[in-house]
């Protein structure tokens, strides 16, 4: 547990100090920030109905959420391990004493932070600018109960797993093209989904269910696979 702190916190040491690290971060904020005051403005302008901003709440703490923590990762979490891959700064990692299960587990939990950090920033946001929009007269827009459990469990576990199988992959994979387009495909899906033609798509339990069962499936064949997690096998694989 130690040494995977020992990473997380290298990690986020050399993210302090990188102004691309920082310039992506304020590149997704300022995108997800403009799309929700545009998409939110505008859809509680063309309805007054409270059951379509109730919708949009939901809508915005889950779909959207989770795309901002996928993007977060493509954009932000995976750069770091391909940029240490050409580097070669991970073969001296690995000539220190740490392990090359905590290496993975270490950056995966710091990629994890920010990302989630980023989902939970977009969220807070979005209640703010839905509120804002409201339908006059209307009591505060909360999300539902199945939206609520997303936000702060189901949709912040799967991000996890998904980060956790994408690192293990990146760092195992010499084909770093193809490796990004999964990332590409994974958060393609979410960003789709919190568009404003899946206003319609009311966010119930079964949604919650079935992120839980995808966690499960992601994250047991990360556990599965980190078994051939060698530094042999992570030096051979440097781009």
């Amino acid at each position: 547990m130690e040494n995977v702190l020992v990473v997380a916190w290298r990690d986020y040491l050399a993210s302090r100090k990188s102004r691309v690290a920082a310039v992506y971060l304020l590149f997704i904020f300022a995108i997800y920030s403009t799309r929700l005051v545009f998409t939110v403005s505008g859809a509680i302008q063309r309805s007054a109905h409270l059951p379509v901003s109730l919708l949009l709440v939901d809508q915005a703490v889950t779909w959207l959420s989770l795309s901002a923590a996928l993007v977060t990762y493509y954009a932000f979490g995976g750069v770091l391990i391909t940029r240490e891959k050409h580097t070669k700064t991970l073969e001296a990692l690995l000539a220190s004493p740490l392990s090359p299960q905590a290496l993975w587990v270490g950056k995966s939990a710091f990629t994890f932070a920010v990302a989630v950090g980023m989902s939970g920033l977009i969220s807070i946001m979005s209640l703010i600018a839905l509120n804002v929009f409201r339908p006059t007269g209307t009591a505060v827009l909360l999300p539902s109960a199945p939206a609520t459990v997303f936000l702060v469990l189901a949709g912040p576990a799967l991000v996890g797993s998904v980060i956790l199988l994408l690192n293990l992959a990146t760092l195992m994979s010499w084909n770093v093209v193809l490796v990004n387009l999964i990332l590409i495909v994974a958060f393609t899906v979410p960003m789709t989904m919190s568009g404003s033609t899946r206003l319609t798509m009311v966010f119930g339990w079964q949604h919650d269910i079935a992120a839980g069962c995808a966690t499960v499936i992601i994250g047991g064949a990360a556990m599965i696979l980190q078994r051939y997690l060698t530094a042999e096998r992570i030096v051979l694989t440097q781009g």
